[in-house]
């Protein structure tokens, strides 16, 4: 008994007589049954069986043709050819049992024996840190380089997941005698196809692709690249075909279904739990549920696949050793590796291209260039492009080193902006900016709106008011502008004696803008030519008529 059989043993005395007295609740649990996720199998109680597995031959396995896979065969010569394999027990037993590595290790042809893959597949494991390695040199006589030996403390499993794993050890050691729970007569014929590919010349011009033809017929453009089954139900080429098998921890420590106490044959009637069928297809067709550790939903799963949906994953109280969440694989550093892509980029850099140039020249995108250049900076601990050229620039002949790289879309409007905010806050209208500047009315708007984001500044209605408020918040005194400026102008032409029509028309402003501006200061405004004259008496006697 394991730790999660404990626990769901302890859940259990604790929900039945809860179910015992309330038959509503018995009723919505075992309601579950019928939800998708309850007849999906679970990943770790099926058996699968690889296509590429080389231990599948004709001495082993009854392969029709039997001449399939002899390439000096004169109907097909140098062409494997699709076949029919037939899946028995006593070859799953053989081959399909967990391999236990001992504290001597195994070499590295030798442990591809025995999983049925070639070398070449675990050279992607020992990279990734899965195996333990050491090295002895001139083991067995062998000269060269010291021969690689591989370690590894948990079993492995031809037909795991990642590189041979086992399942999660949550899951218990159900896994490992998965061919013994098969039938002994169990038999189901299964077609496996050879698949091709082009051959590097075609993969050169972009023609990289698989192919499978009906008669078998392959020329020479085409090489061999590996085995598919033709699944036997819906028809389409996998790598692996599964065999779910069903298994119920709590079921098998009580009764045969724990609802059998509370209702009787009856209840099994309205709430059936089906076993999946026994056959092998793909894990499309079984719709097959893998386990994770990763999210709660996993835990849950778990537990209601293990107690026929009696039981939550949150009255099971998991194992102290289990944690749920973090990281599943090892993060693996990998040092001294060389990067000849980001080689490129930092040459280019160097030579003072622009990115835009160096991802024309290089044929990638903007993206991959991104990710080039924040590693380079982070591995020179420089923050951009220009801090690198300055710190590796030195090292380079005399011509790299005066010119600089260019500036980007974004360091040029940076810079422009920069100059944006110390003319705005000089009083210059917007047309001298735009001459000085020698930029367009669109662009140095956006200038201006980001430089109001830029300080937090909100929208205001008027056109200097965002400018004076900009001026209050650096502390900066801001010269007379726009309706400053115009109303200072007035208040000199007044002090200098001129009439409001003579003041409008040198400003090219009508009367009443003077006026208002008069206004502003305060002051009366200039009498009218012929001021002080009195005024004719108003005569209300009729004409005299004529």
């Amino acid at each position: 008994m394991t730790d999660v059989d404990r626990a769901i043993l302890d859940a259990w005395e604790i929900i039945r007589p809860r179910l015992q007295s309330n038959p509503h609740e018995l009723h919505r649990r075992l309601a579950r049954r019928r939800q998708t996720m309850l007849r999906r199998p679970m990943r770790h109680c099926c058996l699968a069986l690889r296509a590429n597995d080389l231990r599948i031959n004709a001495y082993h396995w009854i392969i029709t043709p039997e001449h399939a896979l002899f390439l000096n065969h004169p109907d097909h010569p140098y062409t494997p050819i699709e076949h029919q394999v037939l899946i028995q027990t006593p070859q799953l037993r053989k081959f399909y049992t967990p391999v236990r590595l001992d504290g001597w290790g195994e070499e590295v042809p030798d442990l591809a024996k025995m999983l049925g893959c070639s070398p070449s597949m675990l050279h992607r494991a020992r990279i990734r840190g899965f195996f333990r390695e050491r090295t002895i040199p001139l083991l067995g006589g062998k000269r060269g380089k010291p021969v690689p030996i591989l370690h590894y403390d948990r079993s492995l499993f031809p037909g795991g997941t990642w590189f041979f794993q086992a399942p999660h050890s949550i899951l218990g050691g159900a896994w490992s005698w998965l061919p013994d729970l098969l039938p002994d007569d169990f038999e189901q014929s299964v077609i496996r196809t050879p698949l091709f590919r082009r051959n590097p010349e075609g993969m050169r011009s972009g023609a990289d692709i698989l192919v499978r033809h009906p008669c078998n017929q392959y020329t020479d453009d085409y090489r061999f690249i590996g085995w598919r089954w033709l699944c036997p139900g819906c028809k389409k080429q996998v790598r692996k075909i599964y065999y779910p098998l069903p298994m119920r921890l709590l079921s098998g420590f009580l009764n045969p279904d724990p609802a059998l106490e509370f209702g009787g044959a009856d209840i099994l009637v309205c709430h059936p739990y089906d076993d999946p069928p026994p056959t092998f297809a793909c894990a499309k067709c079984h719709n097959i549920l893998h386990f994770t550790s990763l999210y709660q939903s996993g835990w849950n799963n778990l537990i209601a696949h293990l107690t026929a949906g009696l039981l939550f994953g949150h009255e099971v109280t998991p194992p102290p050793w289990f944690q749920l969440g973090g990281r599943k694989r090892a993060r693996i550093r990998q040092l001294n590796r060389p990067s000849p892509r980001r080689d490129q980029v930092l040459r280019r850099l160097l030579n003072g291209w622009s990115n835009h140039r160096i991802q024309r020249d290089l044929q990638i995108t903007k993206g991959a260039l991104d990710s080039h250049l924040q590693n380079l900076f982070r591995q020179h601990d420089t923050p951009d492009r220009h801090a690198l050229f300055a710190k590796l620039a030195p090292a380079l002949s005399k011509r790299s080193a005066s010119n600089g790289p260019p500036l980007n879309q974004h360091e040029r409007a940076a810079q422009r902006r920069f100059q944006v905010q110390t003319l705005l806050l000089q009083g210059l209208p917007l047309k001298q900016m735009m001459g000085k500047l020698k930029t367009d009315h669109p662009t140095l708007m956006r200038d201006l709106h980001a430089i109001y984001r830029h300080h937090d500044l909100p929208p205001t209605k008027g056109p200097n008011n965002a400018r004076r408020a900009l001026a209050k918040k650096l502390g900066i005194e801001l010269p007379p502008i726009g309706a400053e400026l115009m109303t200072i102008k007035v208040q000199d032409l007044h002090a200098q004696g001129l009439p409001i029509p003579q003041i409008a028309k040198q400003l090219h402003r009508c009367q009443a803008v003077i006026k208002r501006h008069l206004k502003k200061l305060s002051l009366p405004a200039p009498a009218p030519v012929g001021a002080g004259f009195p005024r004719p008496p108003h005569d209300n006697r009729e004409p005299a008529a004529s």
